[in-house]
């Protein structure tokens, strides 16, 4: 579940949808918080439900979220403080830059190749 105060849940429900992300689907909600930075005000947002493990992405999932609340409320939602989610500045600018989750995606996968490469020789199983 993830919502806000200021989150207009039928409009993000329709952006995410057109965005036809592998693995999920997504549904309206409401609900209070009883702690956090929105205890005891109303919320609305989507529920995520995963319907496929093996085709979701979860950081491509991540990167589109962040994406959607960026474009939709670029004066409400605090882009810099999702780093710790995110996990890579260059990630956060590029999607402040308006650049698509998708070719996002893409940027990265040269990098995580490198990665995999280097990190199969430490692998005992």
């Amino acid at each position: 579940v993830m919502g806000a105060p200021w989150i207009e849940r039928d409009k993000l429900l329709t952006y995410l949808n057109a965005r036809r992300i592998a693995g999920v689907r997504f549904e309206t909600t409401g609900f209070t918080p009883s702690a956090d930075r929105f205890a005891h005000q109303p919320c609305h947002g989507i529920k995520i439900e995963v319907e496929d493990r093996r085709t979701l992405d979860s950081p491509e999932l991540g990167v589109e979220l962040a994406t959607a609340l960026y474009r939709l409320y670029p004066r409400k939602f605090r882009m810099d403080s999702t780093l710790g989610m995110v996990g890579s500045l260059r990630v956060l600018d590029q999607i402040k830059a308006g650049e698509d989750p998708k070719s996002i995606e893409q940027d990265w996968q040269a990098r995580l190749a490198d990665f995999r490469m280097l990190r199969s020789k430490y692998l005992l199983y």
